[in-house]
């Protein structure tokens, strides 16, 4: 769809899209879902009249604003993938999921959040309650929902526990669909499709393999970028991309997926240790009164990791600073340098009861993020760096009064990993090659609501990865999948088709559109280009070896390349004179 104000007057209406919404001064031009499974972007063009369509695409071609990257966007989306509500382009913006746009009488835009994971409802009676009950019985009801009677249904199967719940919850059901599995040819270490079949012939269902290669990667990746829409940093979207494409070819209309069970049961061991740490921080401030009058960081410091990670023997016999570094090298991975450590050490002291606190106990367990906290600024042009110095990299934290930090941290989870980025890059693929739908069980309202106001009464997170839904759904899933250890995740050859990809398009980077938007300096551009696994010069002096800077910087070139081909007619080229007035949001 694209809706055209201008003040007092509809323009243009053209389209249709699947977003709530209505035309209407003063009333919701748009109401995105609450998990974003639609997307919604928006802009002022330069005659002052608001622009909207729900294809990023279509919006391109509709606006007459110059090409210009914005500063703010493109350091967020270098530290991590997300970077909504804004967008790459300058005075272009993206409607955030549980959020409606609205124009006021006067002319004006407005945003207004209607839904967060944070502000689900208390459950009646949830202390008195069987957690594992009502998950399963809520689960049911939300596979049965999602799976449309009128759809032929694809199921992207893995092998592992969430897909493999959607699976087994269908047969259980009686609906008929079709397992989809991804293998990569020649990499049988990260190859899925030895555990999907085991599941297929314990269910006796149809199955399609699909076997990718490097070759083809290569080919298609142009391709893959433009049906992102927007430049989201991740290998595996070629997968999907593919996948959707043998669905369409084979007659499926609707993808049921697995998305949002990691986050909603806490799969990743992260959003279990920032909670646990935050509260363990939490009880060490408060037993030991750290500061001025009481412990030194030093001391404190050898203390809080014994708190931490008390298992016997493991930190040795003394407790001087030299120990506790020495003692830091079995955690090399989360705390790489020294004085990052001490930083870290210095912020969990901090009144842990604070929104802002808990935020920056979530970046310090985010690797991308500390390694663009190293290198940017090296990178950087002199006034590109002042520029984007002092602009905030938090995601937004919705807070209502006495809120958990279980909640909290399911909250920031969701939207860092999920909403603004998984499934808005999994719906354009879908959606732009061939119009399959998705839909995903875990992430329907009822079933986050019942996780999230349970949670606020038990504390899942001691009890091991996903305790809660293993329980719901043993009389469901067979055994062999309840109890598999060795199954990684979604994980393609990731060091061989980034290597290919920058023999093949990295020099792109050095004289393309992030050389002419004047963000990196000549010796950044020459660093990046030459792709993943290049050491770089750290901060403190000391050598890095880097891992998602060069990825995400060619990415965001030949999204760049290709959001440029397709602007309005008349605004070709690099126009960085022009001024657009921004939208008070």
């Amino acid at each position: 769809m694209c809706f055209c104000f201008n003040q007092h007057f509809l323009r243009e209406v053209c389209g249709g899209c699947s977003l709530k919404g209505c035309c209407c001064m003063g009333k919701v031009i748009a109401s995105l879902d609450p998990v974003g499974l639609s997307s919604f972007y928006w802009s002022q063009g330069l005659k002052n009249e608001l622009i909207c369509d729900s294809s990023f695409k279509s919006l391109l071609e509709k606006m007459e604003l110059p090409f210009v990257l914005s500063p703010e966007s493109i350091h967020s989306y270098l530290h991590h993938m997300c970077v909504a509500p804004m967008t790459p382009l300058q005075d272009c913006w993206s409607l955030l999921p549980g959020h409606r746009l609205l124009l006021e009488d006067s002319g004006d835009v407005r945003i207004e959040r209607y839904w967060s994971v944070e502000e689900s409802p208390a459950i009646p009676n949830a202390s008195s309650c069987d957690p594992v009950l009502m998950i399963r019985e809520q689960l049911l009801k939300s596979v049965e929902k999602a799976a449309d009677s009128g759809s032929t249904i694809g199921v992207p199967l893995s092998g592992g526990l969430d897909s493999s719940i959607v699976a087994c919850v269908l047969k259980h059901l009686g609906v008929p669909f079709t397992a989809f599995t991804v293998g990569w040819k020649g990499h049988p270490r990260t190859d899925e499709r030895k555990l999907a079949e085991q599941l297929v012939e314990y269910l006796d269902i149809p199955h399609v393999e699909m076997e990718l290669d490097t070759k083809s990667l290569v080919e298609n990746f142009p391709d893959v970028v433009a049906a992102l829409e927007v430049p989201i940093a991740d290998i595996t979207a070629y997968a999907f991309y593919e996948l959707f494409r043998r669905m369409r070819e084979d007659g499926m209309t609707l993808c049921l997926s697995g998305d949002g069970a990691d986050e909603l049961f806490w799969g990743g061991e992260w959003a279990r240790d920032a909670v646990r740490e935050n509260e363990l921080a939490a009880q060490f401030k408060e037993k030991y009164k750290v500061g001025k009058k009481g412990l030194s960081l030093k001391d404190s410091a050898v203390l809080f990791l014994k708190c931490l990670y008390p298992i016997d023997g493991f930190y040795g016999a003394g407790e001087t600073l030299k120990d506790w570094l020495m003692l830091m090298r079995p955690l090399r991975r989360r705390y790489p340098y020294a004085k990052a450590a001490f930083r870290r050490i210095e912020k969990m002291l901090l009144p842990c009861r604070e929104p802002g606190a808990r935020k920056r106990i979530f970046y310090d367990l985010n690797t991308e993020y500390r390694e663009a906290e190293y290198l940017l600024p090296q990178f950087y042009k002199k006034d590109f760096f002042e520029k984007v110095r002092h602009a905030s990299l938090e995601f937004p934290c919705f807070l209502e009064d006495e809120v958990s930090v279980d909640v909290l941290v399911t909250g920031m989870s969701f939207r860092s990993f999920l909403l603004e980025n998984d499934l808005r890059e999994r719906h354009n693929i879908a959606r732009n090659t061939g119009g399959v739908r998705i839909s995903c069980p875990f992430l329907d309202v009822d079933m986050i609501e019942t996780v999230v106001g349970l949670r606020r009464y038990y504390p899942d997170w001691r009890w091991g990865r996903k305790f809660w839904l293993k329980e719901a759904m043993k009389d469901f899933v067979p055994q062999f999948v309840l109890s598999r250890r060795k199954k990684q995740g979604f994980e393609p050859p990731v060091a061989v088709w980034v290597k290919a990809l920058f023999e093949h398009y990295g020099s792109r980077i050095l004289d393309g559109v992030l050389s002419q938007q004047n963000i990196f300096t000549e010796e950044g551009l020459k660093t990046l280009s030459l792709g993943a696994g290049i050491e770089a010069q750290a901060l403190d002096g000391s050598s890095l070896k880097m891992k998602y800077l060069p990825w995400k910087a060619l990415v965001l070139e030949m999204w760049s390349e290709w959001a440029r081909s397709i602007r309005g007619k008349g605004n070709q080229g690099y126009d960085n004179g022009q001024k657009c007035g921004k939208l008070s949001l």
